[in-house]
C-alpha cells in the first residue's frame, strides 16, 4: 500500500473503528462520495477483505432501531488493520507529547 493521504487516513480509521466497535457494520452518513469510492477501491485491492452493500431488510433494521445511513459491511485486511494501528499509535504518541507541554507549562 502507497503512503496514504490525509483523507485516506481518516477513512481507514473510520472503517476500523466500525470493524471493531460495530461489527462491521457501517454507517455511510460519516462518508462522502469519495470515501465510498476509495473504499470501494480497496475491495478491489484486497485492502478490505470486505466491502460490500447490506440487504435492503437489514438497512431498514437499523434505521428502525436509530441506527440511520447504516448500509455497508466491512470487513480490513491484515495490512489494514497494521496500518490502522500504527496510525492510531502516532496519534496517541503526538496527542500525548502535546498534553505533556502544556502540563508542563501548567505546572512550571
Amino acid at each position: 500500500m502507497n503512503v496514504l493521504t490525509r483523507e485516506q487516513k481518516g477513512l481507514l480509521l473510520y472503517l476500523e473503528t466500525r470493524a471493531v466497535d460495530h461489527r462491521g457494520i457501517v454507517s455511510t452518513l460519516h462518508m462522502n462520495q469519495g470515501d465510498l469510492l476509495q473504499a470501494a477501491e480497496w475491495g478491489k485491492e484486497g485492502f478490505l477483505l470486505a466491502w460490500r452493500r447490506l440487504p435492503w431488510a437489514w438497512v431498514d433494521q437499523y434505521s428502525e432501531s436509530g441506527q440511520k445511513g447504516c448500509t455497508h459491511f466491512v470487513k480490513l485486511s491484515a495490512q489494514a488493520v497494521a496500518q490502522a494501528h500504527q496510525l492510531r499509535q502516532e496519534r496517541a504518541e503526538f496527542g500525548a507529547k502535546h498534553t505533556e507541554a502544556l502540563l508542563q507549562e501548567v505546572f512550571a
